[in-house]
């Protein structure tokens, strides 16, 4: 799949870049501090991470979306 299209296919934009800081990276979608969540996975670079929290609401958007009658 082209890059990009994941994005507009799941409605989602990376709202922070992960940073190395005082307090470690962040997640790429909502800017927490490694300090401040319980996981934080690293992408392939380290310019990419999501924590917990965000996967937690990644899998609900996307149970959501295959529930019999949902829209896409």
């Amino acid at each position: 799949m082209p890059e990009g299209q994941w994005q507009s296919r799941l409605d989602v934009r990376p709202i922070a870049q992960p940073v190395p800081g005082p307090d470690g990276l962040r997640c790429s979608f909502c800017g927490k501090p490694q300090s401040a969540v319980e996981t934080l996975i690293a992408g392939p670079t380290p310019a990419v991470a999501i924590c917990n929290e965000c996967v937690a609401l990644c899998v609900e958007i996307i149970a959501e979306r295959l529930e019999p009658g949902a829209s896409a």
